[in-house]
């Protein structure tokens, strides 16, 4: 039976920490396939302005470009309204019915899976793997026993965030190596988040 990951988030940008988590997602769980699937607008982050859906796109295929197992898919982008993982997750089995998927969260956010949309179907359609993430980024669950089992994905943690990156750019300060060349130059040309 295929293997596929689902690697969903806003990429905004896409960062050496979350390559980190797709390889080492790849390895771990057996992935033939892993989709990064940039989202629309998260459900989690209703108020919060993303950079425009094309440039985030364009910046997930060039970090995922040469590396064979990684595919990109816009089905999140293509729909209009909330990004939410229950309908990405029936649209992939209907393309796929017969592959297992696997769902990569980060900590932060199975902590709060019990108040995602529909929950219960979203256990039925994947198994949940989960990578943690840096201490600071991460919520408590406000009910332990709500958190769902997952398996964990090792080795993945970098204490790297979106948010540090887009408020660097924003000064014009150094990125240092947490974006890779290809990203950065993106950036750099297309003057996003200044």
């Amino acid at each position: 039976m295929k293997q596929i990951g689902v690697f969903g988030g806003s990429f905004d940008p896409p960062h050496r920490a979350h390559e980190r988590v797709a390889h080492a997602a790849c390895g771990q769980l057996g992935l033939d396939t892993l989709l990064w699937i940039p989202a629309r607008q998260p459900p989690h982050k209703p108020s919060r302005t993303l950079a425009e859906p094309l440039d985030r796109l364009n910046m997930v295929r060039l970090v995922t470009r040469n590396v064979p197992q990684f595919a990109v898919d816009s089905r999140e982008l293509d729909r209009p309204g909330p990004s939410w993982t229950v309908r990405t997750l029936e649209s992939l089995k209907e393309d796929h019915p017969d592959a297992h998927f696997w769902l990569i969260v980060g900590s932060d956010n199975l902590a709060g899976f019990s108040s995602w949309r529909e929950p219960e179907r979203i256990r039925k359609l994947a198994s949940l793997a989960v990578y943690e993430r840096p201490a600071e980024e991460t919520e408590p669950a406000t009910e332990p026993a709500t958190v769902p089992a997952a398996t964990p994905i090792h080795g993945a943690a970098i204490d790297i965030s979106s948010t540090d990156i887009r408020e660097r750019l924003r000064r014009g300060a150094s990125t240092g190596d947490m974006l890779s060349p290809v990203v950065l130059d993106y950036i750099t040309k297309n003057r996003l988040y200044q």
